[in-house]
């Protein structure tokens, strides 16, 4: 045993060495031993895709729905490396379908955040829940616009998952995908009827999602087909404010060119550039000063834009 809790047995295991694995087992070693991380021989063999010793291990006796302690589980690792033909084999000899791992994903899950086509299709049509949500709520169709899988995504639509539903946050799908480079896939969501004006809990907007995000492209398309620029969210922040706050130049510029407030404050008062000042964007401060941005202006504690980068220096 090594200093992570290998045994011999989960060394041979995740190097694929079948008939060193068959000699150990031969020779009395414990098949469901496990290293610190709780990980045993057959979850090993499964992380690194030796087949033939999965299917000798679990011939032996090995438990196949073993958890580790980090949550890795034969299954769900299968699905998430893409191995179909390891998952069918799992599922045929029993593996359940909705394990979840430690985040609360499950293998379908795993599939489709990974663009795992195959194995997405596979799962759904032996009975798995397309309607499953991890942790936070994400959905299947969730994670895959997230990740821009577009195949994924038109396959998830087609056979009816809603492309309406939110996470814990009230996040949608073509609201995740704005938030990335994946224009494709929001485009796609668009033109099947997906609400582009949604806006979560908190009352963040794709717009505003692209612009802290600093996806310019994304913000060019999304003002082209007529996202407000001035909406604000429930603390009075608007995409501009949002783009200032972190350093997101480039879309802070388009913006005001665009006719964005550069001056407009939120609930408490602080305007663009205080923002980017009491986060450091030194290069966002230096934009809007030069635009003609109030350096004068406070927020309702008191505070000028120079008051915040002076906390930053302390």
């Amino acid at each position: 045993m090594d200093r992570n809790g290998k045994t011999a047995l989960i060394f041979a295991s995740e190097n694929g060495k079948l008939e060193v694995v068959k000699y150990l087992i031969s020779a009395g070693a414990k098949l469901e031993a496990k290293s610190n991380d709780g990980s045993t021989a057959l979850i090993c063999a499964t992380m690194n895709n030796k087949f033939e010793v999965i299917k000798y291990l679990i011939s032996v006796g090995a438990n196949k729905d073993a958890k580790s302690d980090i949550g890795h589980i034969p299954l769900i690792d299968a699905a998430w490396n893409g191995q179909i033909e390891i998952v069918k084999y799992l599922v045929s000899v029993g593996a359940n379908i909705e394990v979840e791992n430690n985040n609360g994903y499950t293998p379908l899950i795993c599939a489709a955040w990974n663009s795992h086509f195959d194995i997405v299709k596979y799962l759904i049509s032996i009975g798995a829940n397309k309607n499953v949500k991890d942790c936070d709520g994400k959905t299947i169709l969730i994670l895959s616009s997230t990740g821009g899988h577009l195949q994924v995504v038109e396959y998830l639509i087609s056979i009816g998952v809603d492309k309406e539903e939110k996470d814990n946050n009230g996040l949608t799908s073509v609201m995740w995908s704005s938030s990335g480079v994946h224009l494709h896939v929001v485009k796609y969501l668009i033109s099947i009827g997906a609400n582009i004006n949604a806006k979560s809990y908190f009352g963040h907007t794709a717009l505003m999602l692209a612009s802290m995000n600093g996806q310019l492209e994304m913000v060019k398309y999304l003002i082209s087909i007529g996202l407000e620029k001035e909406v604000k969210d429930n603390e009075g922040k608007t995409s501009l404010i949002y783009a200032s706050e972190n350093g997101k130049v480039d879309v802070v510029k388009y913006l005001i060119s665009i006719g964005s407030n550069k001056d407009e404050k939120d609930l408490n008062g602080k305007t663009p550039l205080i923002y980017a000042s009491s986060k450091g964007h030194h290069g966002t401060v230096n934009y809007l000063i030069s635009i003609g941005a109030n350096p004068y202006e406070r927020d309702h504690f008191g505070k000028t834009y120079q008051d915040y980068s002076i906390n930053i220096i302390m």
